[in-house]
């Protein structure tokens, strides 16, 4: 849940993320699983049972999530945002908006939904408080760092780097090599300044071409 990017295609897009995490905390690479009902491809936080990138094939839906600062429930009533990507892509008209967000952590919930017709591309920010909602340009491409991890100095850092790569960004492999730059390695000092462990990077990413949903994932050695 740390860094997301958004790299619109002559064919569809690349939407990648990279997921820096304590190397002890369980998960599963993704698969698919029925959730209430729709297929839904995914990896499992086995921890908390939700996941951080998870996507609707039959429904030409995807769904990403990012950690954000802010103020933070009660742990004894927090609720897990990790089922936010599983609900937007299962429930029918599913509206952020309505739903109460007062136990859930702070997030930045990333929506993309791709019918023939057009894409509807939205991000969600709930700071424990109040909740925006923006609506993105599926023609322009995105990067996003979780603002949990990461300092304005950090961040602005990534978004020079992603502004000057993009350009010669012209493939999956060439995105997945970006992530592998700007992703925090074993060991890293960002990292461990706040969270004194190591961390696992992980890549994950979801491919339109043509049409068709393809799914896969990539881990770093």
């Amino acid at each position: 849940m740390c860094i997301v990017s958004y790299i619109p295609t002559q064919n569809g897009f690349h939407l990648t993320s990279n997921r820096d995490e304590q190397v002890h905390r369980p998960t599963e690479a993704p698969k698919t699983y029925n959730y209430k009902g729709s297929e839904l491809i995914f990896p499992r936080d086995l921890e908390a049972n939700g996941t951080w990138f998870a996507a609707h094939p039959k429904e030409k839906k995807v769904s990403c999530l990012l950690n954000a600062k802010g103020i933070f429930p009660d742990r004894t009533r927090r609720q897990s945002r990790g089922q936010l990507p599983l609900e937007y892509l299962s429930v029918k008209n599913f509206d952020l908006q309505q739903k109460v967000l007062t136990f859930y952590a702070p997030f930045l919930l990333i929506t993309l939904h791709y019918p023939d017709s057009g894409k509807e591309f939205t991000s969600f920010h709930w700071d424990g408080i109040q909740l925006k909602k923006q609506e993105l340009n599926p023609a322009l491409p995105y990067l996003w760092c979780s603002t949990s991890l990461y300092q304005v100095k950090e961040s602005e850092m990534f978004q020079k780097l992603f502004q000057q790569t993009i350009s010669e960004i012209k493939n999956l492999k060439q995105t997945l090599e970006f992530h592998r730059k700007v992703a925090q390695p074993r060991n890293s000092v960002n990292y461990l300044e706040k969270k004194q462990r190591h961390t696992n990077s992980e890549h994950h990413k979801l491919y339109l071409k043509r049409q068709y949903f393809s799914d896969s994932v990539h881990r770093p050695y």
